[in-house]
């Protein structure tokens, strides 16, 4: 037994060394990163847009085909309005990964709107960079067009021959 336990402790020693164990300074500044995105979905589904504060950088930027808040203060709104329109919003982190400063997290939120008493279930795909703690910029795509269908809007494709951006 003293020979098994001897060994034993020579491999983790070893591993921790040669850098083999599974818990490195690198990792632990990863999984700080996606307990920060965890806690994003918390503040939604504990309904809480105020810790979103602590979330986000008051400088933080973010990219999506359907809308752009400017800064943090314009996201905690945005969550704000969510909530509103569906009191029974719900989210889930279906995969997450996390690679130096970002976290690639995919998500599925799902209620009901308010307005129209229909339910929705949308996709939402984020990279988010972290940096010092926060969250300073997300890249987002979400299939909005699906939850509008799933609301009862019918939507068309856009015209292939109307250019998107107008010219002077």
């Amino acid at each position: 037994m003293k020979l098994l336990t001897s060994i034993l402790v020579v491999l983790l020693l070893t591993g921790i060394i040669l850098g083999f164990t599974s818990v490195t300074p690198a990792d632990t500044s990863l999984q700080d990163s996606k307990a920060l995105i965890k806690k994003v979905i918390d503040a939604t589904n504990e309904r809480k847009p105020e810790i979103l504060r602590q979330c986000y950088s008051p400088t933080f930027i973010y990219h999506d085909q359907s809308f752009s808040p400017d800064n943090q203060a314009d996201m905690v709104e945005i969550y704000r309005g969510s909530l509103a329109a569906s009191p029974d919003l719900k989210a889930a982190i279906e995969d997450m990964i996390s690679e130096k400063d970002k976290v690639a997290v995919r998500m599925i939120f799902q209620g009901t709107n308010a307005r129209y008493n229909k339910k929705f279930k949308i996709a939402i795909h984020w990279i988010a960079r972290i940096e010092k703690g926060k969250i300073v910029e997300v890249w987002s795509v979400s299939d909005t067009q699906g939850m509008f269908e799933q609301l009862g809007f019918k939507t068309t494709p856009p015209d292939v021959n109307t250019p998107r951006i107008q010219t002077k």
